[in-house]
């Protein structure tokens, strides 16, 4: 569950279905290069990276961040899981077509992953790869709230084709 890259969830009647991507089998991620990305909320994205940067539609690519705390102030202890981001992929329209909201996981570093599905639909062109960093506490009553939320980064360009 930890290292795997999840992908949207199927509810039914009696079963509820999580499929992953993992690492077995797949193509290596590309990273992107030479791109010093802003920090968001006492977080530095160090890295990038996709199976393919280039789909059709209904494709599938696994989606790798690697990122560091850059302050040594993780945050109030009410803050809980530490960063979460919110992957999306925008068209020339500013509509999003995918997205993922997942935590940054401290695995020596911090690390987020989403398998990215491409709509079945999906129009050639260009895609804007999202970013989105925000922190979440929770209240006295329990549930979780948004406390701060970062502009979004622009993370790279998905090109779709369809012929």
């Amino acid at each position: 569950d930890r290292h795997a890259y999840p992908q949207p969830i199927s509810t039914f009647q009696k079963a509820l279905v999580r499929p992953y991507l993992t690492d077995s089998g797949g193509t290596a991620l590309t990273a992107q290069t030479g791109v010093a990305w802003p920090s968001a909320l006492g977080v530095q994205i160090d890295e990038v990276a996709l199976e393919g940067w280039r789909l059709r539609p209904g494709d599938e690519s696994r989606l790798r961040i690697r990122a560091h705390y850059v302050a040594s102030e993780r945050g109030p202890e009410r803050v809980i899981e530490g960063p979460r981001m919110v992957a999306r992929l925008v068209d020339a329209g500013g509509v999003s077509v995918w997205h993922w909201d997942g935590a940054l996981v401290d695995v020596g570093g911090l690390e987020f992953r989403a398998g990215l599905t491409l709509p079945p639909d999906a129009a050639d062109g260009t895609y804007r790869l999202q970013l989105i960093e925000y922190r979440a506490e929770r209240g006295a009553d329990g549930a979780l709230r948004v406390s701060q939320i970062s502009d979004p980064i622009e993370a790279g360009a998905v090109e779709v084709i369809t012929s």
